[in-house]
């Protein structure tokens, strides 16, 4: 009988510790406390019982010595069980050291909240008496902010008639006294605690753009006459629940919102702060350093949309810019400009890179500081010329492709009734190794064409057949 209890009460506990473990686990991977809680607490309690008979029947077992082989096989059944829960724990145990790994199950998002999650307790909580700078001045003293906050989308603040702040969402980032940037995830509602969560070492788009600077807003409400507009939206019974929205600096201006988010028919109020003026040069100056900073992460020549100027860099400080100088019908006379120092100077190098020629510019590709290749299409986009250069711009040739050796035309001319004569379209040049290519097109558009190769950086060029 003790026998029987000693083996069933073994086999017992083993079954409800691969239970407890599988339990733990599928906790750790996938979350839900609530809907485990019920099978790891049985299987617990049925491992603790179970484990208990196993080990006090098999101390009694053992000190009968008349049963030598009863104890010897008992012997073997405890470490057979021992092994069995050994294996599991090292298979799960593995399983939920995974699920730490971020992003990799529940208990690892559990453990970025318990590392960067804070909660803060909001005391300046009436916005009539302390207005955003308490809500800042409780997130200093626990979390020791930056001196200067960007917001990267908004701002957001709600409070009721009496001032009392109901909810509160905003993602501030800044640098601290390191010079590391830290960032802050704010959300507060009233309605789930006194405390404001805050999620620290989180990803943003921190450009510490001065546009979204926090300043201004906390400027802008000392002075705002929000109480006043409060009591009188009051009268007239717009609503109880307010909001102030900081959206940062638009359009050179910076302004911040008050309005009643369930009155949809109530005009917003937005202070503002004084006008800013900002001269045309510097407007023009600013967009110049945008294109340039574009023009250095594309891969490709880009454009400027403003005033149609073509921009390529070879890498962070050489580059240069083909800049309209005159226009007339569609049409455009080009110079071209190169730098040296990362677009804070351009030099004018070919005043006339197209050898008279007006057009559109259509690329603009350089392999190093000397070689590269310019283009020019007309309105139609049904002919180009191409031209290339050895000495970084300076001076230009134009590429004259040997279409006498033209043995054929794609399969689609004779149906469309193209002649030799109308692939005169020449898209960029192609880099293979150190081979280059030109298609040779009916039109911009076209897919089927005629290709030719230069195996000498451009001296010759060969036919290489149709595509």
């Amino acid at each position: 009988m003790r026998n029987t209890l000693y083996r069933t009460s073994g086999a017992v506990s083993v079954l409800a510790y691969i239970i407890l473990a599988y339990q733990i686990w599928h906790l750790c991977q996938y979350g839900g406390v609530r809907s485990h809680l019920p099978a790891l607490a049985a299987a617990f309690l049925i491992f603790a019982v179970g484990g208990s008979f196993w080990l006090v029947t098999g101390r009694k077992l053992r000190r009968e010595k008349s049963e030598e082989n009863i104890s010897h096989k008992n012997r073997r059944e405890l470490w057979l069980g021992l092994a069995v829960m050994l294996i599991v724990t090292i298979y799960f145990g593995g399983r939920i050291i995974y699920s730490a790994v971020p992003y990799n199950g529940a208990l690892s998002w559990k453990l970025q909240e318990w590392k960067n999650k804070k909660k803060v307790e909001l005391i300046h909580n009436n916005f009539f008496e302390t207005g955003a700078e308490g809500v800042l001045q409780d997130l200093d003293e626990a979390l020791d902010l930056p001196e200067k906050l960007y917001v990267t989308d908004q701002f957001r603040l709600t409070f009721n008639g009496d001032g009392e702040i109901q909810e509160i969402e905003t993602f501030l980032y800044g640098r601290d006294e390191s010079g590391d940037t830290q960032t802050y995830l704010v959300d507060y509602d009233v309605d789930d605690g006194e405390d404001m969560n805050v999620w620290m070492n989180g990803y943003a788009n921190t450009e510490f753009n001065e546009d979204k600077n926090l300043a201004p807003m906390l400027r802008i409400l000392e002075d705002a006459p929000c109480e006043e507009q409060i009591a009188a939206w009051e009268q007239m019974g717009a609503g109880n629940i307010y909001e102030i929205l900081y959206l940062g600096r638009r359009s050179f201006q910076t302004e911040t919102g008050l309005h009643i988010p369930d009155a949809e028919e109530i005009t917003p109020v937005r202070y503002m702060m004084e006008p800013e003026y900002i001269s045309p040069e510097q407007i023009a100056g600013e967009q110049e350093q945008q294109q340039t900073e574009e023009a250095k992460e594309a891969e490709s020549w880009t454009v400027d949309s403003s005033d149609g100027s073509m921009r390529y860099f070879l890498d962070e400080q050489h580059g240069w810019m083909l800049k309209i100088t005159d226009a007339a019908l569609g049409s455009r006379f080009y110079e071209l400009n190169r730098t040296e120092d990362g677009g804070t100077t351009w030099e004018t190098v070919n005043t006339d890179p197209f050898a008279g020629n007006m057009g559109v510019a259509e690329g603009l590709q350089f392999y190093d500081e000397n070689f590269g290749f310019a283009a020019l299409t007309g309105a139609s986009q049904s002919s180009s010329r191409m031209y290339m250069t050895k000495d970084g711009g300076s001076t230009f040739t134009e590429i004259l492709l040997p279409m006498d050796t033209v043995t054929e035309l794609p399969e689609n001319a004779q149906k469309l009734g193209y002649s030799l004569e109308n692939y005169a379209y020449l898209c960029m040049p192609e880099k293979n190794g150190e081979v280059w290519t030109i298609d040779v097109l009916a039109e911009a558009a076209g897919s089927e064409g005629l290709r030719f190769r230069s195996e000498d950086r451009g001296a010759t060029w060969v036919y290489e057949g149709t595509f």
